[in-house]
């Protein structure tokens, strides 16, 4: 059960979200994950995703100087992929976003297509009509 109770969002896995006053009715987050390198990790943990919710935005920061793709994915379809340089601490962000409608539960994950590590940064609302 979701509900909104003093303007925060309270899902039924108990997480409180600060819901914004404005006409939009929807609840705008964002979290940051590394990579580990060329293997997957879980943006939400093990659970997956802790409700419905619609990814608006992806950026990445370089934490080192190999280059690689960094690739978020929603249930393993590629939502974004973003060529992270060989900068480190260079922030690029995703241009055309895809598969960006999550259900509660379902596995949000970001990996890079090289040993480069990145920090990525996922926005995201929930729709709390």
């Amino acid at each position: 059960m979701t509900r909104i109770l003093n303007r925060q969002l309270i899902l039924s896995k108990g997480l409180r979200i600060e819901h914004p006053v404005d006409t939009t009715i929807a609840a705008h987050n964002a979290v940051i994950k590394d990579t580990n390198g060329t293997t997957a990790v879980n943006v939400f943990g093990a659970n997956g995703a802790p409700a419905n919710l619609t990814i608006t935005s992806v950026d990445v920061i370089a934490l080192d100087t190999t280059a690689g793709n960094i690739t978020p994915k929603v249930n393993g379809n590629t939502v974004v992929t973003i060529a992270k340089g060989t900068a480190s601490g260079a922030l690029v962000g995703g241009v055309t976003l895809a598969n960006t409608t999550v259900k509660a539960g379902d596995a949000v994950t970001i990996l890079s297509s090289s040993a480069g590590n990145a920090r990525v940064r996922i926005h995201y609302t929930f729709d709390t009509a």
